[in-house]
């Protein structure tokens, strides 16, 4: 989540003692160099970029060119305070000016911040060559003030959008809550009588809790002034799911307070070594989140970052970039270029209602500005290694013109009827509406959200046929899978389907024993071509070889010690150490008597049940609601459909207290649970046994959002944090996909049975 703003400010300090010349308020702005329409003047929506432009003081051009190229309407720099007035009363705008006006020479407006304190003006006793303490601490007000009202003087009518501060919860401010709120107060006031016009926005907030401001966000917004806050900003890293848990969080703030001032994301981002996807996978994040975000009601996303801030290939601090350090363009930067000319013609309408036959597909609306240009449909679905054929048709006096790739290539649509062919994955693709709002979407095949199999046991796979046309069709279908030892067994002859008739068919997968040793997961095929000649179409699904929960022998309120099925975790394959590699002997993992752990799970017609029981020889637990993970506690995730983008996870710990606490962090859809607090209809309890922590939960299947025991399985996966008094160490864990990155396709894959 941090991202280095240290090394610009180092950067900036750095270039501010080789001499420029200083300048006085009174100097004159230089005038506009050339009159360019602002890119933003017909959007409806502002599509930005994040830009540490003081990093590259020869490249600024180049970088405003690429910018341009982009296709962005705004961008997020400008210069810190102390690189303005490094000495009391003498400024150099020099820097800002030159970002200004290159902007303007492209059409791009700025977003500036109003920080960082200048080292003279702070609040803080820390010498003088402690600079990033004495910049992260409050200002003074009186000479912040007058800094406020010097650069909205200046820039009256040429920069509009000011932020006050970064990320004020965590380490970019260092004093408390109450200054913060001063300051952000005085210094709207300030900017509201230096420009009128002007749009101020609070610090982006990191939507994050860190000590020693556990509560900054509630502070905040109970204690600030709303009579200059013109825009909410918070920020927004790694995935489409985290992306709506962080809506929700900031629609509940807001509601809280009662504010109504527009929304922006003003940064966010997926770097590219995130997750193992490379940059192909940051590439279709982006285009996810770009196009989902107005949908969650946002008026703006700035994308961070626009270049790469260094090569360490381990340090993902130096991949956020769309622009690798060598200026050539990653698949991101194709992304976001196609986007913007996709949708920045048009305005968010509807999404498109997602149906039982249509689970997992997203369909976001987007209405043309003008009557000359087509609607956009943007469209995928859900899960990875997922391909669902979907004929689809303009609906009712409208018509699909074409079918466009994530980076703007035509993908081949064959006509069927009155609609069209398209294979839908987990990368979006644009699909152009004439004359319609109202897009009519069918699955011509389709699988179920995931394939659970058992080793050497036949699994059943349903495949569900749709007849979009108005004539009968005869459908050939065909299977095969990643591997030639597994069976997939397709039913033999035509399956003939009257006009609008669907119908299912079912085959057997087997993966055999010794397969399944060796070969935990794949892709199984189904293939489907239409008696008269038309394209064949191909539907894909993961398979998993599972394990089997058995059922409970009776009602209960726990699942007992040995009951169900047992996973012991006590081998190094199950502890994840953050100090190996460094010289900490007392962070170092001893063993299992340090951390490890036996789970035993279970299963009733209406509740899933856990119980694991961690051997851990000192516990510390210190934090409260959403922080608990930093120290001893459990984090459960549990994922019943492959095709949502969320689901259910949840920290439960016990206090040093003796109290249970639980916090739940998101939640599946059609689950009746809120974020916050671990309550019913879930029961969770923590106790101490010697050197054992004892967490049990009973969690209903309609906590899920389901009635029963999903039929194809779940995906389930824990870790338990461990620390002995120094700080979070490690964790034991299942399996990968909560500790180092939220990934649900690498949970471990049950059956109730």
């Amino acid at each position: 989540m941090l991202r280095k703003f240290t090394k610009c400010l180092l950067a900036a300090v750095s270039v501010s003692i080789l001499g420029i010349i200083s300048c006085s308020i009174a100097d004159d702005l230089p005038p506009r160099q050339q009159t360019v329409p602002l890119k933003s003047a017909s959007r409806s929506f502002h599509y930005g970029v994040q830009a540490h432009m003081q990093r590259w003081p020869k490249d600024q051009e180049k970088l405003f060119d690429i910018i341009d190229q982009l296709g962005c309407d705004i961008v997020r720099a400008g210069s810190s305070w102390n690189d303005v007035e490094k000495v009391e009363g003498t400024f150099d705008f020099s820097r800002f000016d030159k970002t200004l006006l290159l902007a303007e020479s492209h059409g791009l407006e700025l977003q500036s911040i109003l920080g960082f304190t200048a080292l003279w003006a702070s609040t803080s006793n820390a010498p003088e060559k402690d600079w990033q303490n004495r910049q992260f601490s409050a200002p003074k007000l009186e000479p912040f003030t007058r800094y406020v009202d010097a650069v909205g003087r200046r820039y009256a009518g040429r920069i509009k959008y000011w932020e006050i501060w970064n990320e004020p919860e965590i380490a970019f401010w260092r004093s408390t809550p109450a200054e913060y709120v001063a300051t952000f107060n005085a210094a709207a006031a300030t900017m509201a009588k230096a420009d009128p016009s002007a749009k101020v926005m609070n610090g982006g907030f990191a939507m994050e809790k860190r000590p020693p401001n556990m509560t900054f966000l509630e502070d905040f917004i109970t204690g600030a002034d709303q009579t200059h806050w013109g825009i909410w900003a918070y920020h927004d890293y790694n995935t489409l799911n985290q992306l709506i848990a962080r809506a929700k969080a900031t629609a509940k703030a807001r509601s809280s307070v009662g504010a109504t001032m527009p929304v922006w994301i003003n940064e966010g981002g997926f770097n590219t070594i995130n997750r193992g996807g490379g940059e192909a996978e940051q590439a279709i994040t982006l285009a996810k989140k770009l196009s989902v975000a107005p949908s969650l009601g946002a008026k703006a996303y700035i994308w961070y970052d626009l270049i790469d801030d260094g090569i360490d290939p381990n340090d993902k601090e130096h991949h956020f970039g769309l622009v690798r350090r060598d200026f050539s363009f990653k698949p991101a930067f194709y992304a976001y270029q196609h986007l913007i000319r996709e949708l920045s013609p048009c305005t968010f309408d509807h999404r498109l209602a997602e149906s039982a036959e249509l689970s997992g597909v997203w369909g976001l609306v987007y209405k043309a500005n003008s009557a000359d240009t087509d609607n956009v449909l943007v469209l995928w679905r859900e899960g990875k290694g997922r391909q669902t054929p979907l004929w689809i048709s303009g609906g009712e006096g409208g018509t699909a013109t074409g079918v466009f790739a994530i980076d703007g290539k035509p993908i081949e649509a064959p006509q069927l009827a009155s609609g069209v062919l398209v294979n839908v994955t987990d990368t979006p693709m644009y699909v152009h509406l004439r004359g319609s709002l109202s897009p009519a979407l069918k699955p011509v095949l389709s699988l179920p959200d995931k394939l659970a199999v058992l080793p050497g046991e036949p699994g059943a796979l349903k495949i569900d046929l749709v007849n979009p046309t108005n004539n009968a069709q005869d459908f050939a279908i065909t299977a095969h899978a990643d591997l030639p030892q597994i069976q997939a067994a397709a039913p033999a002859g035509m399956v003939r389907l009257a006009p609008g008739e669907q119908k299912s068919v079912s085959l057997n997968v087997t993966v055999p024993a010794d397969v399944a040793a060796s070969h935990h997961s794949g892709i199984v095929t189904a293939g489907l071509r239409l008696s008269d000649g038309g394209p064949e179409l191909e539907a894909t699904l993961p398979y998993q070889v599972a394990e089997v929960i058995p059922r409970l022998a009776a009602p209960a309120d726990q699942v007992g010690e040995g009951q169900g099925l047992t996973l012991n975790l006590k081998d190094r394959e199950h502890i994840v150490n953050m100090f190996t590699a460094e010289p900490a002997p007392k962070m170092q993992y001893r063993g299992p008597e340090d951390l490890s752990g036996v789970a035993n799970l279970a299963w009733s017609d209406d509740a899933l049940y856990v119980r694991i029981a961690v051997t851990d020889d000192k516990h510390v637990q210190s934090y409260h609601a959403a922080e608990t993970w930093r120290s001893d506690s459990l984090q459960l995730a549990i994922r019943c459909d492959d095709s949502a983008a969320t689901y259910f996870e949840c920290n439960l710990a016990l206090g040093n207290d003796g109290k249970t606490g639980g916090w739940i962090n998101t939640t599946p859809p059609n689950s009746p649970l809120a974020l916050g607090v671990l309550e019913k209809p879930i029961d969770a309890t923590v106790r101490r046994d010697g050197t054992q922590t004892i967490y049990q939960l009973r969690m209903p299947w309609k906590a899920f959002g389901i009635d029963k025991p999903p039929a194809s399985g779940l995906r389930l996966n824990f870790i338990v944090n461990d620390d002995d008094g120094d700080g979070r160490k490690g964790w034991l864990q299942l399996s990968d996909g909560i500790g180092l990155a939220k990934d649900p396709n690498l949970f471990k894959v049950f059956v109730c049975k």
